[in-house]
């Protein structure tokens, strides 16, 4: 069994746990979409367009997925990560950027 995730732009996160067929491949999970993971159709258009990895790593169309594996899909970040943690450790607070008394 693998599983499909994916996490909207408003913080839903699709999942879908697959039974594993043989020689499953990325390119094979995106092109059976729709019928794998029980989304519906915008979600798969939106999907197929993002890069992919398995836990993390970055994946290629012809890899091979094995079992355990959890297929992620990658939004663009928003705001870089390391600006914001060197924000806050200098006092900034989040959301207003002002000063902590």
């Amino acid at each position: 069994m693998i599983t499909l995730l994916y996490v909207d732009e408003v913080g839903k996160a699709w999942q879908a746990n697959v039974t594993l067929q043989p020689a499953l491949t990325v390119q094979a999970v995106l092109d059976q979409l729709p019928v794998l993971s029980g989304w519906p159709e915008a979600i798969c258009n939106q999907v197929r367009q993002l890069p992919c990895g398995v836990w993390g790593n970055p994946a290629l169309p012809d890899q091979h997925l094995l079992p355990g594996d959890r297929l992620e899909w990658y939004r663009p970040l928003i705001f870089n990560p390391k600006q914001r943690r060197q924000q806050r450790a200098a006092g900034f607070v989040r959301d207003n950027q002002r000063r902590r008394p």
